[in-house]
């Protein structure tokens, strides 16, 4: 179809009105969290120091690290699109030393003591969250809203939508005394600077958590999971600089999470991890096609691209390898899927008559682009340009080929959450 509007400045453009700069966090929202995780580490690290050498660890391993995971960690946080209801999720690891367990991967599963301390480490965090909870003015989850794999933190009261999520690791003594803990993230930094060398020496920097091979994650119950989650770090920041376009590929995972937010206003939706996956898979199917797309400098374009074949993936299984079994990161029964694959659907058909219905006008373009993502979209008739160049056209929605997916790959890995 011929391109007739050229909507991209709605989602990038150097005002504060742009769709991107909607998504940040406000100040207020930063600094809260910012000051929770911090009080977070600085009450769990004597006590959990303190269990640790209670239970014979030596003093090079007893001291905890923590690391911030999940949306914070590949730069995707966005602000929520219906607070209160829907709130910001902060995901901080706490990781301790695993000496107390055998070197087998079987030992943190099957020793009573191994099991036994799992449940003491959720005991002492649960007691010292609590606490601090009170002190400071917040919610603690507790009965049926408590999880089985995290303590959770509700800062609702402080008068922004946000919580804090802490899960609980641990790992080979080989591996734990070789972390240093750092306040920044690779993929911190990839949201705050533009500098590519910048960016090669951050993605350099969080390196050192790739030696962590083995992670093993607490559960209530008493048992010790094998988890993915550094696995899943290294696949997506992997899926960015094998992009060639880190940062707009970043931006594009932000948009599609920003499309579930805003439809699926009370959850349900396609998890972050998934979405993140099916994008980075169709942009590097088309890229081995000879479509480097994220290079287009459009980001309306890519959009249409995107959510042309979104539907087609998320109506099907999307397999993963972690470990040693393949996984399906959309195990949703049929009916649903097809269900999430029809608002994809119309999402692309919103967006490519946005661009090629050509008796609309800018109003009416700005209309139909915030039917996809809600009314964080400026509404600025000035952001809208006419593109009717002859070389404009490509294949979009029906006229999009089938997108196959590639077989699962090993370093493609599943995590809780992003």
């Amino acid at each position: 179809m011929t391109e007739a509007f050229n909507y991209h400045e709605l989602f990038m453009n150097p005002t504060a009105s742009a769709f991107i700069g909607r998504l940040d966090l406000d100040a207020q929202t930063r600094d809260t969290l910012d000051d929770a995780t911090k009080k977070v580490k600085d009450r769990l690290r004597p006590f959990l120091k303190i269990l640790a050498e209670k239970h014979g660890v030596d003093r090079q391993y007893s001291t905890p690290r923590f690391r911030l995971q999940g949306s914070a960690v590949y730069g995707t946080q966005n602000y929520p699109a219906h607070p209160p209801e829907q709130q910001v999720d902060a995901d901080l690891g706490v990781y301790i030393s695993a000496s107390f367990m055998a070197a087998t991967e079987q030992a943190p599963v099957r020793k009573p003591k191994a099991s036994d301390l799992a449940k003491l480490y959720f005991e002492i965090v649960d007691r010292e969250l609590r606490k601090l909870c009170r002190e400071e003015g917040w919610d603690y989850a507790e009965g049926q809203k408590q999880n089985n794999k995290c303590c959770r933190i509700d800062l609702r009261r402080t008068g922004v939508a946000a919580h804090i999520d802490v899960p609980l690791y641990a790992a080979p003594d080989d591996q734990f005394v070789r972390l240093v803990e750092s306040r920044k993230l690779a993929f911190e930094a990839l949201s705050k600077s533009f500098a590519s060398a910048a960016l090669s020496m951050e993605l350099d920097r969080e390196r050192f958590w790739d030696e962590l091979e083995v992670i093993v994650m607490a559960s209530r119950d008493g048992r010790w999971d094998e988890s993915d989650v550094q696995k899943a770090i290294q696949h997506f920041r992997d899926a960015m600089g094998n992009s060639g376009h880190p940062r707009i590929l970043q931006r594009i995972w932000r948009f599609v999470k920003a499309w579930r937010d805003h439809v699926w206003r009370a959850g349900g939706g396609p998890s972050s991890v998934l979405l993140m996956e099916t994008v980075s898979r169709i942009v590097s199917h088309l890229r081995q096609e000879g479509d480097d797309l994220l290079s287009c400098g459009r980001d309306d374009r890519i959009l249409r691209q995107v959510f042309a074949r979104l539907g087609s993936c998320l109506q099907e299984p999307v397999w993963v390898h972690w470990d040693r079994c393949p996984e399906d990161l959309n195990t949703r029964p049929a009916e649903e899927r097809a269900a999430i694959a029809g608002e994809a659907r119309r999402a692309a058909s919103a967006l490519e008559r946005a661009a090629c219905e050509e008796t609309l006008n800018f109003a009416q373009v700005i209309s139909l682009v915030r039917t996809v993502f809600g009314q964080r979209i400026p509404e600025d008739v000035r952001l809208i340009k006419l593109s009717r160049s002859p070389l404009a056209g490509f294949a979009t929605g029906a006229m999009a080929g089938p997108f196959i997916q590639p077989s699962p790959q090993k370093r493609v890995q599943r995590t809780s959450g992003a």
